[in-house]
């Protein structure tokens, strides 16, 4: 950790400028996309990366403390995705969006993962490049599966109308909780099954949307499997970020082919893109929540926990976290999403996480407090 990360002492400003607004932290997401950040150049035009000695930045949701910023007001709940991973921070209000805590009947956490961006992520994806038709009986395939955006792909790709929804994940037990619990019909073990033979198994008549969170040897292999006129939702390629080539990564000669005579579309798909229906889209998730037709990721939070104790405990390789979902890599329950809650400690204290070099990510979730929580390994 303190070969690569640092954990500071700040102070924050007595008075707060204009447009500003100053908030206490609640909920910080630990994202794949992060890798990508560790990178001088992060191959992704809207993605910055971190900066030495700069604090770390991710999606992040919390309460305002203060505020002379016209649009917030003290007690306001708000996410941004350039959060600082700080304790309390002076934001500028641009940067900020207001949350209704009604939408997920107080659970804030789920404003970072099925009401938040893994949810618009994966409802956007279904709708706008998956091209699903109610009773037409497509299959649907979905990598990273038990993932915090595949978990709930699979689940809306059954509501809007999907008749067959096969997972690729990691584990075994994975898999047991993407059919048991979301409703896939079918999940497949890539680490012990013959990815192959499985989805021949799985999807007889092939594969009609593919929603695509890995890219690689998975991806080509599920691509072999697709109809004619068939439809990839181009969502991540998270077993590439680790290669130094561009985003996103070039598809081998025979993969290509396969696009080509099959007619089979594949586009890239950024969820920002439709930040103008964001609104509608986070009610219509909370109502799905709300009425049992999507069930949220169990969200591994950390209550009442010490930062500066927890950050310091563990630093984890680039390497690791590349793995198709990050919480496998620590043995966490597959549906999981890395957050850290920080609301109500640390009051006398103004703490931030900083970079001091790229070459490791320092996971906030550790496996011995996950136990001593009793919180799903």
């Amino acid at each position: 950790m303190t070969d690569n990360f640092r954990l500071e002492e700040t102070s924050l400003p007595a008075e707060i400028a204009s447009g500003q607004v100053k908030v206490k932290t609640l909920y910080l997401s630990v994202d794949p996309y992060m890798r990508c950040c560790m990178k001088e150049d992060t191959g992704i035009d809207y993605l910055k990366p971190w900066q030495i000695s700069q604090t770390v930045q991710g999606i992040g949701v919390g309460v305002v403390v203060d505020s002379r910023h016209a649009g917030f007001t003290s007690g306001d709940t708000v996410t941004s995705y350039y959060w600082p991973w700080q304790t309390e921070t002076v934001v500028d209000g641009g940067l900020l969006q207001k949350l209704n805590p009604a939408l997920v009947d107080g659970h804030l956490s789920y404003f970072l993962s099925a009401v938040g961006m893994p949810g618009l992520t994966a409802l956007f994806g279904v709708k706008e490049k998956g091209f699903v038709t109610p009773g037409a009986n497509q299959t649907m395939v979905v990598s990273a599966a038990a993932g915090a955006c595949g978990s709930l792909a699979g689940q809306i790709g059954r509501i809007q109308g999907c008749s067959n929804i096969v997972g690729i994940c990691g584990s075994d037990e994975k898999c047991r909780i993407l059919v048991s619990e979301m409703g896939f019909n079918a999940a497949i073990n890539y680490k012990k099954s013959i990815v192959l033979e499985d989805l021949k198994k799985f999807c007889p008549s092939g594969i009609d949307v593919y929603f695509d969170n890995v890219g690689g040897e998975i991806s080509d292999i599920v691509i072999s499997q697709m109809t004619h006129k068939s439809h990839i939702i181009l969502c991540g390629q998270v077993s590439q970020y680790n290669r130094d080539v561009p985003y996103h990564p070039p598809l081998p000669p025979s993969t290509e082919a396969i696009l080509r005579e099959k007619n089979i579309t594949r586009e890239r798909f950024l969820v920002l893109n439709y930040s103008d229906k964001f609104d509608e889209a986070m009610l219509q998730l909370s109502q799905w929540v709300k009425d049992g037709s999507l069930k949220v990721p169990f969200p591994a939070r950390l209550d009442s926990i010490l930062l500066a104790p927890v950050m310091m405990l563990i630093k984890v390789s680039v390497d690791a976290v590349l793995s198709p979902s990050v919480s496998s890599m620590l043995s966490v329950s597959t549906a999981s999403v890395p957050v850290l809650e920080v609301s109500g400690i640390l009051s006398a204290q103004k703490l931030r996480v900083v970079s001091s070099s790229s070459s490791f990510l320092a996971m906030i979730l550790l496996r011995s407090v996950l136990t001593s929580l009793k919180l799903p390994l």
